[in-house]
């Protein structure tokens, strides 16, 4: 009966080291990759408007306006997640600011206005900004 000059184990053990070498030297597991990925992945999702792939873009639809639509209703999703999740409150109060800042952005957009989004959106955000600023004082001024 002959045996065999490397045991099972040795098998077993030898294939584990080459495997745990491969996972060890992957280049998944390098940090520039990850964060190469994410760049790029950000990247493509700004640039889908521009390059309207033909497989999603239909032309009975704005495939810019739904992305837009999509993306505010992923900045709300975003910071309910933040209140509720991280900090563990149910405050929806946040909610208000972002009505805020889409209604001025409404108003100066729409018919009666007819300013250009991106002369809008500073102006948004400032009006946003200083109605948290009046409801922050009054709110910090009851606390005393």
């Amino acid at each position: 009966m002959t045996t065999s000059p490397v045991s099972s184990t040795a098998v077993t053990h030898q294939s584990g080291a080459w495997f745990s070498q491969i996972t060890r030297w992957s280049v998944f597991r390098k940090r520039w990759f990850r964060l190469l990925l994410v760049v790029g992945g950000i990247l493509l999702a700004y640039a889908l408007p521009l390059l309207r792939p033909p497989i999603i873009t239909t032309t009975d639809s704005d495939f810019g306006g739904v992305m837009v639509t999509a993306a505010s209703y992923a900045l709300v999703a975003v910071g309910l997640n933040i209140v509720i999740g991280y900090a563990g409150l149910l405050d929806l109060g946040y909610v208000g600011f972002y009505a805020t800042g889409a209604y001025t952005t409404g108003v100066l957009t729409s018919q009666h206005w007819h300013w250009p989004f991106f002369f809008a959106l500073p102006v948004a955000i400032a009006v946003t900004m200083v109605t948290g600023v009046i409801l922050g004082s009054s709110d910090a001024a009851g606390a005393r």
